[in-house]
């Protein structure tokens, strides 16, 4: 099965250029994980969802069926939509239960299981604790569903498995190097063996009720079976430089990594002083962990399009993409992702997206 990646926004820090700030849907065979609501969220997955309904209903995003909500960090940017989101999904009368996982520092953590995170004058108002505390205080507790608030301490261990109620996936959260507690989200899909052969086991003259059981049984019959068939792997790189320590011990090979692009080269100074990525960072983080293919994203309002990030990427890493807003990109598991665009007029496949000698998704 595929893995749809919809980005609905490309922008850091504050619209720019018509680019909204950060949010994306993942969306896989059952399961559907919103990560960085930013500004706006709740407004941009509608609609989106209203082109997708026109175009490809298959792929729609219905937000009272998003499972899990991933966050990377504290900056308003990436969390300021969550709160909005709740509250109208809870007037909306939504009865899925969600569950909300976001990084914290080891003091937060601590705060957090006293209670005493709003109080804690030694935690930045960006720490997710303080956020998770002040959404409470706010939004109140009395949602028409049930809601899961998990802080993980990302200062404990730079790589951590996050359990999840999603059958078929794992989930990691990787420690990256952000100006406050961060990380990045790996998202895979677990291996499964190959399709059952009929016809092989009908030509070695089995019964149907043998072949039958066969069949429901992938470990009763590996000789009629193709190879374990691999899983896709996303990575969202949320806000970080390229030195994040999760990714120096991240297992590849990943099929697509997400990763931030603030700056170009001509503004390295910018991006190492406020603790960010250039296009060639980002490529140099792609190399590190194997990705085979890499998506850039997050462009400083200094840029009107991503071209000199997407070029710089390219010198190192040739099958790099830059987002937009509203793209979908298609991953599956060892082939190359499909890019589309989807507007009034249409959804736009784009095969040479993830080439270096397009120049579509640039513009």
């Amino acid at each position: 099965m595929a893995i749809h990646l919809h980005m609905l926004g490309t922008a850091s820090a504050r619209p720019a250029h018509g680019r909204d700030v950060s949010g994306s849907i993942l969306r896989g065979d059952g399961w559907i994980i919103g990560i960085d609501p930013g500004e706006g969220f709740q407004q941009r997955i509608r609609k989106h969802d209203m082109l997708l309904k026109k175009f490809q209903p298959r792929w729609r995003i219905r937000s009272n069926r998003i499972d899990l909500v991933l966050i990377t960090h504290g900056h308003l940017d990436h969390t300021w939509g969550l709160l909005p989101w709740l509250h109208s999904q809870s007037l909306d009368g939504r009865k899925k239960p969600l569950r909300i996982i976001a990084p914290t520092s080891s003091a937060g953590k601590l705060s957090s299981n006293n209670g005493t995170s709003l109080n804690n004058l030694s935690l930045s108002g960006q720490d997710m604790a303080v956020q998770f505390a002040a959404i409470h205080r706010i939004g109140g507790a009395a949602y028409s569903f049930d809601i899961k608030w998990d802080l993980i301490d990302i200062e404990k261990e730079i790589s951590q498995v996050v359990e999840v109620d999603i059958n078929g996936l794992d989930v990691r959260a990787l420690r990256t190097h952000h100006r406050i507690p961060s990380c990045g989200w790996k998202i895979s899909e677990t291996d499964h063996v190959g399709s059952f052969d009929r016809a092989a086991a009908e030509a070695d003259g089995l019964d149907e009720m043998t072949i039958r059981e066969l069949a429901k049984n992938p470990s009763l019959s590996p000789n009629y079976r193709g190879g374990m068939r691999h899983g896709s792997r996303v990575i969202i790189s949320g806000d970080t430089t390229a030195q994040a320590p999760g990714f120096r011990i991240c297992e590849g090979p990943v099929d697509l990594l997400v990763h931030e692009a603030t700056y170009d080269e001509s503004n390295r100074e910018k991006a190492e002083k406020n603790l960010h990525s250039t296009g060639l960072d980002a490529a140099k983080a792609a190399q590190k962990i194997t990705a085979k293919h890499l998506l850039i994203t997050h462009y400083s309002q200094r840029y009107s399009s991503p071209n000199k990030m997407l070029f710089e990427a390219r010198t190192i890493h040739p099958r790099t993409a830059a987002a937009h807003d509203g793209c979908i990109v298609e991953i599956r598991s060892g082939e190359t992702p499909i890019y589309y665009c989807i507007d009034a007029d249409g959804i736009h496949r784009i095969d040479t997206a993830f080439s270096e000698n397009d120049l579509h998704a640039m513009d």
